[in-house]
């Protein structure tokens, strides 16, 4: 494990503080404003950047983070580019960096043995990984200080949760099943959710999908979990006026430590 994962994993385990996760997708609206914006965001609170990696089918995401996709992907003509623009958000951030992904760009590509061997992410997660190819990645990866994040949802059994839950520090919690972008409906499930899954491992809890405003954000850090991430909001605030994501971080940084309440 990264030292920045090192010490994220001690603030939540043992100091018992919430963390808030910011997705962007790399690049967006371009490479030199998109190393900005994240910058930015760390420097407003952000414990935890998590990158996705643009594709041409982002067949898993709300109509926001599709055209983010689409307005990022001209910029990287080829996989090597990934690599530029991760050399240099990993020099100007020191929290950890958590690539997100499609099994087709990042694992089929071999993208993710060169970032593993340049040290440019800390973890990784491949929301479209069958349990043995995500078993198979744990393995592979284990020695390399790079966490691999399983991505479950409330659907799953304990069996299969069993499984893909072995080994892991981090978990991505999918409050609901669908694509990004839709509104959280029914809070009452969330403290079973977590409770479900904080049973079978003592990994930190992140949870995401439909995380909108602090407010929500507050809302799902006390059902329990350890930390939440906020995507679409992100985005679509890049997309409509970014001069206004420092502000939105900080009233997300707020709001974690007011779950704590």
């Amino acid at each position: 494990m990264s030292p920045a994962q090192e010490t994220l994993l001690r603030k939540v385990k043992h100091e018992k503080q919430h963390f808030i996760t910011g997705y962007f997708v790399g690049g967006d609206p371009n490479i030199a404003s998109s190393v900005q914006l994240i910058k930015e965001a760390v420097a407003s609170g952000l414990d935890v950047v998590e990158l996705g990696i643009p594709s041409k089918n982002p067949f898993l995401e709300g109509e926001v983070i599709k055209r983010a996709h689409k307005r990022s992907i001209q910029h990287f003509c080829e996989y090597d580019d990934y690599l530029s623009f991760l050399q240099v958000l990993r020099r100007e951030i020191s929290v950890p960096i958590w690539i997100m992904g499609y099994a087709e760009d990042i694992i089929h590509t071999k993208l993710y043995k060169k970032l593993v061997d340049e040290k440019y992410m800390d973890g990784l997660i491949i929301p479209n990984l069958s349990l043995m190819e995500g078993n198979a990645l744990k393995r592979e990866l284990a020695n390399t200080g790079v966490q691999v994040i399983p991505v479950v949802n409330n659907e799953m059994n304990d069996s299969y949760l069993n499984a893909v839950l072995e080994n892991c520090n981090f978990v991505y919690c999918q409050i609901y099943q669908g694509k990004t972008g839709s509104e959280i409906k029914d809070f009452t499930t969330l403290p079973l959710f977590q409770e479900k899954i904080r049973k079978l491992t003592n990994a930190a809890l992140m949870a995401g999908f439909g995380i909108k405003t602090p407010n929500i954000a507050k809302q799902v850090l006390q059902a329990g979990f350890d930390g939440v991430v906020v995507g679409s909001e992100i985005v679509r605030i890049i997309e409509e006026n970014s001069k206004v994501l420092s502000s939105f971080i900080e009233s997300l940084v707020a709001a974690k430590y007011r779950g704590n309440s």
